[in-house]
């Protein structure tokens, strides 16, 4: 009991560490196998736009963008647990924000607009063919999308940690 005069006080919270620092803290299953469920989740609407908008020489650097994307996020999820399920619980808003895809065209098409304006192609002049024809421009917009989405997730994510069960973002269960 924290307090001996009041029986009704509810006990003090122990500080302690979302988990122990260290390289290989692999113990975290939540993250390892959380990152590529949300991946999955949240690459569904942008891939299925993102085809028609590509080549094929296009599209193999987004498939190089979103393997280097899964890969490091499996690496952020041993290195830096709290980041990663910070970044995998606001995932789950952000996927569920497919059925209005309002986050994911307006990533999209800034990222198009920009890798257009660094390659000096005017992706929406009329040409006919589709906007990311070369292997940099795909793995160009996949990035920035894809840099974009993790963003919002990272951003919910932290808000989120603010509002719920700290349980949610603690490999020991927050015991």
């Amino acid at each position: 009991m924290a307090n001996d005069i009041n029986p009704f006080e509810s006990p003090g919270v122990v500080d302690e560490p979302l988990v122990e620092a260290g390289p290989r803290n692999v113990r975290d299953r939540f993250s390892l196998v959380g990152w590529p469920v949300v991946y999955i989740l949240n690459v569904i609407l942008p891939l299925m736009l993102a085809w028609g908008l590509t080549e094929q020489h296009g599209r193999y650097g987004m498939f190089l963008a979103m393997l280097l994307v899964l890969s490091g996020g499996w690496y952020v999820a041993v290195r830096w647990t709290p980041l990663a399920r910070r970044v995998i619980v606001g995932a789950l808003p952000v996927a569920l924000s497919q059925f209005f895809p309002i986050l994911h065209i307006y990533l999209g098409m800034a990222s198009i607009m920009l890798v257009g304006m660094a390659t000096g192609n005017n992706v929406y002049s009329g040409s006919g063919g589709p906007p990311i024809a070369s292997e940099p421009a795909g793995f160009a917009v996949t990035m920035l999308v894809g840099g974009g989405l993790l963003l919002c997730s990272a951003v919910i994510g932290g808000l989120l940690s603010v509002v719920v069960a700290r349980r949610w973002f603690s490999a020991t269960g927050g015991q």
